[in-house]
C-alpha cells in the first residue's frame, strides 16, 4: 500500500510538473511574442476634423481598427496605437489642451495579453477565453470560488488576469501621455473594483464585482481623479464584446469628463454625416462640446465597426461607420 501511495504521489507530481511548464512555455512575450513578432495593424485610416484652432484645445477621437494579435502583448498594442498619435503629431494637431479619447473596451482587450498561440487563432471570444483558463487553471479555479456573480467563468478570466491587465494599461497610457504631451481619456477595461494608491497605480480589489473603469491621464501620464466606474450585471460580462456602447467625453473649461449617452441609436447612422438638433434628455449630464465613439475592429467573430457621435454648437453630428479601417476625428474647441 506504501508503494503505491509513493507512486500515484510522484505520479501526480510528473504531471502537475509537465502542466506547469507547459503553462509557461510558448506565450506571447513582451516585444518578441514567437509566433507573431510585429503587432497586426491597418496603416489606412480615414482623418475628419471639425472647426479650426481657437487656441482653447481639442478633442481627437482615435479609432484604431484592432484584432486579437494587436493584444497579443501590450507592446503590440502600444505599437498600434503609437501609429495614430505619430500622424496627429507629425500634422501639429497635439498639445498640452489636447483630449485623446479612445473607445469604450480598449483596454479590456488586455485580458487576452501574454497567451498561448490558441488564443490568437480561437474562433470566438468563448473559445479563447476556454484556452486562457486551461493554461491558468489554478489561479482561474481562485477566480471561480471567489466570484460574487453567476457568471462565473467570464469573472474567473478577468479575475486572474486583473493584476497584470491594470499594470499594462497603467504603463501604456502613462507613457502615451507623458511623450506627446497631451491628455488621454484612455476608454475602460474591466476590472474589479479598482482603485488609485498613493504612488499612482491602478489595484483591483480580489473578489470583488467587475466594474467597467474610465481612465483620465494627465499630461505628466498621472492618473486624473476622480475615477468613473460603471457596475456591470451578468450579461454585460458575457457581451461585453457586442454592446458597441457610446460614452461620450466632454471638455469644459479644461476639465475632462465622462456622460453616459442615453437613446444613442435614436440617431440615424447612414454612409455619410448627418447632423441632428441636440435634444439634452438623450444625455446624462449637459454636455456643450463632446465626442463618443466605439471600439472599430474585428475580434474572433465579431466585428465590430466603430460608431462616432459629435456635439458641437446645440448640434449632434452622427458619422458613419468606420467600416474595416481605422480613424481620427478631430473636433476643435469654440
Amino acid at each position: 500500500m506504501k508503494k503505491i501511495f509513493i507512486r500515484i504521489t510522484i505520479l501526480l507530481a510528473v504531471l502537475l510538473a509537465g502542466y506547469f511548464i507547459w503553462s509557461l512555455t510558448g506565450r506571447a512575450t513582451e516585444k518578441e511574442s514567437g509566433w507573431s513578432k510585429n503587432p497586426e495593424f491597418k496603416a489606412r485610416f480615414a482623418y475628419v476634423e471639425y472647426g479650426a484652432d481657437s487656441s482653447k484645445g481639442n478633442l481627437i477621437g482615435i479609432q484604431p481598427y484592432l484584432t486579437a494579435v494587436n493584444y497579443s502583448t501590450a507592446y503590440n498594442l502600444e505599437t498600434s496605437l503609437r501609429f495614430y498619435f505619430e500622424q496627429l503629431k507629425r500634422e501639429g494637431k497635439l498639445n498640452s489642451k489636447s483630449v485623446v479619447v479612445l473607445p469604450e473596451h480598449i483596454g479590456t482587450w488586455l485580458v487576452l495579453a501574454n497567451e498561448k498561440e490558441s488564443v490568437y487563432k480561437a474562433s470566438s471570444v468563448e473559445e479563447a477565453f476556454k484556452h486562457i483558463k486551461t493554461a491558468s487553471l489554478f489561479s482561474y479555479l481562485n477566480g471561480w470560488f471567489k466570484s460574487p456573480v453567476q457568471d462565473k467563468n467570464s469573472y474567473a478570466v478577468f479575475h486572474l488576469k486583473a493584476s497584470k491587465m491594470a499594470t499594462q494599461y497603467k504603463q501604456l497610457f502613462a507613457a502615451l501621455a507623458k511623450e506627446y504631451k497631451c491628455r488621454i481619456a484612455a476608454g475602460s477595461l474591466l476590472l474589479p473594483d479598482a482603485v488609485v494608491d498613493a504612488s499612482n497605480s491602478i489595484q483591483p480589489k480580489p473578489g470583488t464585482a467587475l466594474y467597467n473603469t474610465f481612465f483620465v491621464f494627465d499630461t505628466s501620464g498621472a492618473i486624473v481623479q476622480p475615477v468613473t466606474k460603471q457596475p456591470l450585471n451578468n450579461s454585460d460580462i458575457r457581451s461585453f464584446t457586442a454592446t458597441g456602447n457610446l460614452l461620450f467625453v466632454a471638455a469644459a473649461k479644461q476639465t475632462v469628463s465622462f456622460g453616459e449617452v442615453k437613446a444613442a441609436d435614436r440617431y440615424t447612422t447612414t454612409d455619410s454625416a448627418q447632423t441632428y438638433p441636440l435634444h439634452k434628455g438623450y444625455l446624462a449630464s449637459e454636455i456643450q462640446e463632446g465626442i463618443a465613439l466605439t471600439f472599430n475592429g474585428n475580434m474572433f467573430d465579431k466585428q465590430l465597426n466603430g460608431r462616432l457621435q459629435l456635439i458641437q454648437n446645440n448640434a449632434v453630428t452622427v458619422l458613419s461607420p468606420a467600416n474595416g479601417k481605422g480613424r481620427i476625428v478631430c473636433l476643435w474647441l469654440q
